[in-house]
C-alpha cells in the first residue's frame, strides 16, 4: 500500500483523492502521468519531478517515497 503511511492525511472530493492541496495520483496511473508531464515540456526528469511535486502526490518507484 503505497500511501499507507499518510492515510490519515488523505481526503476525497468528487471521487478525487487529495493530500493537503495536491491530488493523489493512483499507482495504476502514475507512469502515464509522469510520461505525459515529461512530453509536455521535454525538460528532463529532474524538472518533470519538480513540476509534478508542485501539483500532485506521486509515489516514486526509484525512491519508494512520496514525491
Amino acid at each position: 500500500m503505497p500511501f499507507y503511511g499518510v492515510r490519515q492525511e488523505l481526503y476525497a472530493v468528487d471521487d478525487l483523492i487529495f493530500r493537503m492541496d495536491r491530488n493523489v495520483i493512483p499507482t495504476s496511473l502514475q507512469r502515464r502521468v509522469i510520461k505525459a508531464a515529461h512530453q509536455v515540456g521535454h525538460v528532463g526528469m529532474t524538472k518533470t519531478k519538480q513540476m509534478l511535486r508542485e501539483k500532485y502526490i506521486v509515489l516514486l518507484a526509484d525512491h519508494q517515497q512520496v514525491l
